[in-house]
């Protein structure tokens, strides 16, 4: 069964992979480059973290979210699958059109 939460709280993005009850959270929030967001990884139980810049489509690849869940301002993602499961230009552009709209 997977446990993961998923939160946006004043623009940060936070990840519980195995639940709210563990003592292991990734937040994900804008940064100052363009594109870019920081991606920080905390153990509350030994103290450690980690911090990587990631672009908005290695977050959602990695981390298999939806492009919805991210706190993004203008930027819509449509997924490699979406795309190859498009049967053509036509509705391919109908899609991106439902997502910004």
């Amino acid at each position: 069964m997977n446990q993961r939460t998923i939160k946006i709280v004043e623009n940060i993005l936070k990840i519980y992979p195995h639940g709210e009850n563990e003592p292991f959270v990734v937040k994900v929030m804008k940064s100052g480059w363009n594109g870019r967001y920081h991606v920080i990884t905390e153990w509350g139980d030994t103290g450690e973290s980690t911090h990587k810049l990631m672009r908005a489509v290695e977050i959602l690849d990695f981390y298999n979210l939806d492009g919805n869940d991210l706190p993004l301002d203008n930027v819509y993602v449509v997924s490699k699958d979406e795309i190859l499961n498009t049967p053509n230009d036509y509705d391919l552009g109908a899609l991106v059109r439902k997502k910004i709209y």
